[in-house]
């Protein structure tokens, strides 16, 4: 009896995983440059016949989990844009933030992170990167209209909103990049560190 229609999308679906799970570890170990195709298709256990049914250039397998990384971009703007309270709204973004700045700087999820940084700095050009770009744009206005309300009840520090979020996120991408640098001899800034400049202190 043939598949369904469903079946086969399962079944696709089920082979992209396979390798996803296989290209973010050696984007991470190698970096975007040095994986190849081949070496792809060898550690998802299939041929690259079989990963070319699905993905032309290993451009394309990279520029899918960028995709994804967007769209749970998008989810997690639209859920803090949803917290009443925008001091709790900050927090739950500052401390996501942070735990990308505390976790083992060998973990793939982590490594492919900063190859993304890496690519975003070598060619802004290209169609994927200004996507991304763009939604992480829409990000920092929803991130920056959280400050703006917290600053107008009395809960962060004055300053321009969209400035404040951007130093935020620039000092958690630099602390990442010094992370993976330095790897043992890293020393990670605490979280009350990296909110101080926006969060008024309690009395």
């Amino acid at each position: 009896m043939p598949r369904t229609q469903e079946q086969n999308e399962r079944m696709r679906d089920k082979t992209k995983q396979r390798i996803f799970d296989a290209a973010i570890p050696l984007f991470a170990e190698k970096g975007f440059v040095q994986t190849s195709v081949h070496e792809i298709a060898g550690r998802a256990g299939m041929s690259v016949g079989l990963l070319y049914r699905h993905f032309k250039t290993k451009e394309e397998v990279f520029s899918a989990l960028v995709s994804d990384t967007v769209k749970d971009l998008k989810k997690e703007g639209e859920m803090l844009a949803s917290i009443p309270c925008p001091k709790q709204a900050f927090m739950e973004f500052a401390k996501h933030m942070h735990s990308n700045i505390v976790t083992d700087s060998d973990d793939a999820i982590s490594g492919l992170r900063g190859i993304v940084l890496q690519q975003v700095f070598m060619d802004r050009e290209l169609p994927w990167i200004k996507n991304m770009i763009d939604k992480n744009t829409q990000f920092m206005d929803i991130m920056a209209t959280i400050v703006k309300r917290g600053q107008d009840v009395g809960l962060f520090k004055h300053g321009d909103p969209h400035a404040m979020v951007m130093h935020f996120v620039a000092q958690c991408n630099g602390a990442y990049l010094v992370q993976r640098c330095f790897a043992k001899d890293y020393r990670p800034p605490t979280l009350e560190m990296i909110t101080a400049f926006i969060l008024k202190e309690e009395l």
